[in-house]
């Protein structure tokens, strides 16, 4: 049960409650007689207003600021939201990216950037100083990434439990896509020279999200 549905419940159960306590008080004081006076149900009425005021008026109070945490959790996730996709749009214009000269090999001249990490995964031979640079730059934009994405899975945490399946979806989607790229380049580039050149956090994310924590 969700803590506004607590809340509501409370606060049905005691507007019930309240007048049972006041009828059995009367009845252990043998007063089991409803008075014709207008003046005694006014005195009942503020009695019964008085008990139900404060606690009518923090179930709605607290209605309203889960609410409004709510709203404010939802741009969040939106802005979010909109970061991770405008990253996968540039890494993906990366990796499709048609390489025109002969850096990679003659043969790989007119390949894509995505065919030309697949090739060299393939390859024992250390790659050169330059395409270091080149494959650690992909490589750092999925770390950038995994962690904008990590964030996002962890805000969906406080959503309700049926919203928060969304997570496990959305994780599945990201390894997905991107484990087998990842996985390739870090055949391609020595684990010491990453753990080295990239930021601890990034590192971090991109074996937490994309690779699920598997061993290095």
């Amino acid at each position: 049960m969700s803590t506004n549905r607590k809340i509501m419940a409370v606060t049905a159960i005691s507007i019930l409650l309240t007048p049972i306590i006041y009828f059995i008080f009367m009845l252990f004081n043998n007063n089991t007689t409803l008075s014709t006076d207008i003046n005694m149900w006014g005195e009942f009425g503020s009695y019964f207003g008085g008990l139900l005021s404060p606690i009518t008026s923090f179930a709605a109070a607290y209605l309203i600021y889960d609410n409004l945490k709510k709203d404010m959790l939802n741009q969040k996730l939106q802005i979010i939201r909109d970061s991770i996709t405008r990253l996968d749009i540039e890494i993906q214009n990366q990796l499709n990216m048609t390489i025109v000269n002969s850096n990679f090999g003659q043969h790989l001249t007119g390949s894509k950037v995505i065919d030309i990490i697949r090739d060299y995964s393939n390859l024992n031979d250390q790659v050169s100083d330059k395409k270091y640079v080149f494959f650690f730059s992909i490589l750092d934009s999925i770390g950038i990434m995994s962690g904008a994405v990590e964030h996002y899975l962890f805000l969906l945490n406080h959503l309700e439990s049926s919203e928060n399946e969304i997570k496990n979806i959305e994780k599945l989607y990201w390894i997905s896509k991107y484990a087998p790229t990842v996985t390739k380049l870090y055949s391609i580039l020595n684990i010491d020279y990453i753990k080295t050149a990239m930021k601890p956090n990034r590192f971090n994310s991109i074996n937490k999200i994309i690779l699920s924590d598997k061993e290095l």
